[in-house]
C-alpha cells in the first residue's frame, strides 16, 4: 500500500501529502483604491496595486466588480466598477512553498529530507469553477470565499466622430468583472474605460484607426475557500 502521510479536507480533496510541493497562503491583507484615470463618468470607478510575483495566485473577495487590469514589475493592477477612491478590499496571495519560520507546529518533509509543507503556512483550498456571464451560487453558508481570475474577458472598442471638417476619437475599453458576497458570485462584461481626443485634422487619422478587437475569452475564475485565513 502507499506509504506517507495524505490530509484531505471535507469534501475528499487531497491538500496535503508527503510528495507534493504545495500551494500555500504567502500572504494577505486589505487594499484601498485610488482614482482611476478616464474611467466611464456615469459610474464610479478606481483602482489599485497588488504585490504580486509571476508563480502567484492572487485571490480578491470585492462585494463590488473586480478586474485584472495587467501585472509589470511584479504588481497586479485590480479595478474596480461602482466603488470611487478609498474603497477597501481583502486579497490573499498564494504560491509554492516556502518555510514559515515557525519553530512550533507540523513540518512535513519528502523522502529526500526537504521540508515541503509546515502547519505555519495555511493550504490554498480550491472549491471548484465560475465561468460565463451571470450570477452563481458556490460553496457553503457560514464560510469566506475569495475569486481567483483565470481568463478574463476584453475588448477594445475604436470610433470617430466629424466635428466639420475635423474628427474626435472615442476608444472604449471593455472587461470582465466579478463581485463576490458570501455565496453570491455575479460576472459581467462592462465597458469602464472611455477616452475622447480631440478634435484632430481628418488627413490625421488613419483608415485603420477605427475597429473592434476581443480576445473572446470565457471569463473563469477558481473559487477559493479562505475561512479564518
Amino acid at each position: 500500500m502507499p506509504a506517507g502521510i495524505q490530509i484531505r479536507n471535507d469534501n475528499g480533496t487531497l491538500q496535503i501529502d508527503g510528495v507534493s510541493q504545495h500551494m500555500v497562503l504567502l500572504r494577505s491583507g486589505v487594499a484601498t483604491t485610488g482614482a482611476l484615470s478616464n474611467s466611464r463618468g456615469d459610474v464610479a470607478c478606481s483602482t489599485c496595486q497588488i504585490a504580486q510575483n509571476g508563480n502567484e495566485i492572487l485571490a480578491i473577495q470585492a462585494g463590488v466588480p473586480f478586474s485584472i487590469a495587467g501585472r509589470y514589475g511584479g504588481n497586479t493592477t485590480v479595478n474596480i466598477f461602482g466603488a470611487g477612491a478609498g474603497y477597501q478590499f481583502s486579497y490573499w496571495v498564494f504560491g509554492g512553498y516556502t518555510p514559515s519560520g515557525d519553530n512550533f507546529g507540523i513540518l512535513l518533509k519528502d523522502g529526500n529530507g526537504t521540508p515541503i509543507w509546515d502547519s505555519g503556512r495555511p493550504p490554498m483550498r480550491v472549491i471548484g469553477d465560475v465561468a460565463g456571464l451571470g450570477d452563481f451560487t458556490v460553496g457553503q453558508a457560514g464560510r469566506s470565499y475569495a475569486l481567483a481570475v483565470q481568463l478574463q474577458y476584453g475588448q477594445l472598442v475604436r470610433q470617430r466622430q466629424a466635428i466639420g471638417t475635423d474628427q474626435m476619437l472615442i476608444q472604449t475599453v471593455y472587461a470582465g468583472f466579478a463581485s463576490i458576497n458570501g455565496q453570491a458570485v455575479h460576472v459581467e462584461n462592462t465597458d469602464y474605460l472611455a477616452e475622447v481626443v480631440g478634435p484632430i485634422a481628418s488627413s490625421a487619422v488613419p483608415d485603420s484607426w477605427d475597429g473592434t478587437w476581443a480576445n473572446n475569452l470565457q471569463n473563469t475564475y477558481t473559487v477559493l475557500d479562505v475561512t479564518h485565513y
